[in-house]
């Protein structure tokens, strides 16, 4: 989360209780084109998800956790490598 720095703009925030997982999320949006940015998990203070979809720059590294892993398309598999949250 520290070595996240966010380049410019404004983003717009929704904050909610998410009552299956029981935590509180905050998402950040593009305030001009409501494109999902950033958000933050209570659960996981010390993470932020960033959509893979912001970078612009090739070669990301591979995740390395699944944390919507129950939500997954059931054709979907991952990486054995990959820590995978129960929920």
């Amino acid at each position: 989360k520290s070595s996240v720095t966010e380049k410019a703009g404004k983003t717009t925030v929704y904050a909610f209780h998410h009552e299956g997982n029981n935590h509180d999320q905050e998402r950040h949006f593009c305030s001009a084109c409501g494109t999902t940015l950033y958000w933050y998990l209570s659960t996981a203070p010390e993470l932020v998800g960033i959509a893979g979809g912001c970078f612009a720059d090739n070669g990301l590294p591979e995740p390395t956790d699944s944390y919507t892993h129950s939500k997954k398309e059931a054709w979907l598999t991952l990486p054995a490598t990959w820590k995978v949250s129960p929920k």
